[in-house]
């Protein structure tokens, strides 16, 4: 893959997201946050999606991980 981006990311904050990313279940979303060209925060959402007589329902859970 070549790198074309302006940016680069530390190992910790690609370690973080890989992470992130890990800890979705089955339904999910991640944030990321950056501020002045730097991510200062991952927030990493879960979704249960129930079935049944809740259809339509559903539960979130969130984490967020701060960034330095």
């Amino acid at each position: 893959m070549i790198d074309r981006s302006p940016y680069k990311m530390s190992q910790e904050v690609i370690d973080e997201v890989m992470s992130a990313l890990q800890s979705i279940k089955s339904y999910g979303s991640i944030e990321i946050y950056v501020q002045d060209n730097v991510v200062t925060q991952i927030t990493v959402r879960n979704i249960k999606k129930f079935r049944g007589e809740h259809n339509g329902v559903e539960k979130h859970e969130t984490r967020s991980i701060k960034v330095s």
